[in-house]
């Protein structure tokens, strides 16, 4: 068997001896294995690539369309921080003005309470001296007056009454807010 095999091997080898007949058969070996296994390869490859460069533009127009969302996201945003600083403004001029007009307030209160004390200390002052003024008119009617007019019963009758309208005026307060208003 193995003198059949070398004699099947010699005729082989003397079918390739011509140059020219190896050349073809090199040429057809590759144009089949080419059209047999590197084609449908390509093939595969190519429509690959023509997926992977769709999906590449689908995802670059998603981040397109993600980006322009995003502007608008950001300049709604821009837009809320500015609404949002000038509604600030307005709020601290508001609490500023509220602020002033509070103190204010105060100040007129602070005033008008300070005016009543002075008034009620200078009614005081007043009374006492009223009061000062109608003891010392007093004493000195009830002491000079009837040694002057101690003849005349009808002097007599006016200087008792006049001591007696002073001791009513030293009780009441009449004569007390007569006096203030003539005072003003």
């Amino acid at each position: 068997m193995f003198l059949a095999e070398l004699s099947f091997y010699d005729s082989l080898k003397e079918l390739f001896d011509n140059n020219l007949i190896n050349w073809m058969i090199l040429i057809v070996g590759l144009y089949v294995i080419w059209q047999k296994y590197v084609v449908p390869i390509l093939n595969v490859t190519s429509e690959k690539s023509v997926l992977l460069i769709t999906d590449a533009k689908k995802a670059s127009a998603e981040a397109n369309l993600l980006i322009e969302e995003q502007k608008r996201k950001y300049a709604k945003l821009d837009d809320n921080i500015n609404s949002i600083i000038d509604e600030a403004k307005i709020l601290a001029n508001e609490l500023v003005l509220q602020n002033q007009q509070d103190t204010q307030v105060k100040i007129n209160q602070i005033k008008e309470n300070t005016a009543n004390l002075v008034l009620d200390t200078k009614k005081n002052f007043i009374s006492e001296v009223r009061l000062a003024v109608v003891e010392s008119a007093y004493e000195l009617a009830s002491e000079n007056l009837p040694n002057l007019l101690e003849n005349n019963l009808a002097k007599q009758h006016q200087i008792d009454n006049f001591i007696q309208e002073l001791q009513n005026f030293k009780k009441a307060d009449d004569f007390a807010f007569n006096l203030e208003a003539q005072v003003r």
